[in-house]
């Protein structure tokens, strides 16, 4: 195997067993066919590896398919993980989702004690799949592409 295509599945790789790591921590999802980019996956997701990005987040992410999956609401998983999110970047990804009328512009105080909220929180962070889309560095315009549910964020030489 070439080492370009040992970092590639590697990449690969690496995403798959994240996203069965996240999957079984969270309960989400018991039985796994193939990872699939959730929309909480894309508040993490950066291209400040590219030279010269300086933040590269949040990403512009436009969805061309997705599908809905619906999982086990966990309100005391939603509420762990809202500190570790950006939440222009959650109101960003309602936005393409189409879900603006149920996601406030900006983050309730107290959220954990909506638990209307925290169940649409849970629809649009665990429950839909990008399928098909692209993400875009804000700073370069470089497009990465997200095929079969899985962003391919690889880097040319150039580009590192």
């Amino acid at each position: 195997m070439s080492k370009k295509k040992k970092k590639e599945y590697n990449v690969h790789r690496k995403y798959y067993l994240k996203t069965l790591l996240f999957s079984s921590i969270s309960g989400i999802n018991k039985t796994i066919t193939s990872p699939k980019m959730k929309l909480s996956t894309y508040n993490f997701l950066t291209s400040m590896a590219i030279k010269g990005v300086k933040v590269g987040f949040p990403l512009k992410l436009t969805i061309s398919k997705k599908e809905v999956v619906e999982s086990e609401f966990n309100p005391t998983f939603v509420e762990r993980i809202l500190p570790k999110l950006d939440w222009s970047a959650v109101y960003g990804a309602a936005q393409v989702a189409e879900l603006t009328d149920d996601i406030p512009a900006v983050q309730p105080e107290n959220i954990g004690e909506n638990e209307l909220l925290m169940q649409k929180l849970h629809h649009l962070l665990f429950e839909i799949d990008v399928l098909e889309g692209q993400l875009e560095c804000p700073e370069t315009g470089r497009v990465f592409p997200i095929t079969d549910g899985i962003p391919n964020m690889l880097l040319n030489e150039d580009e590192v």
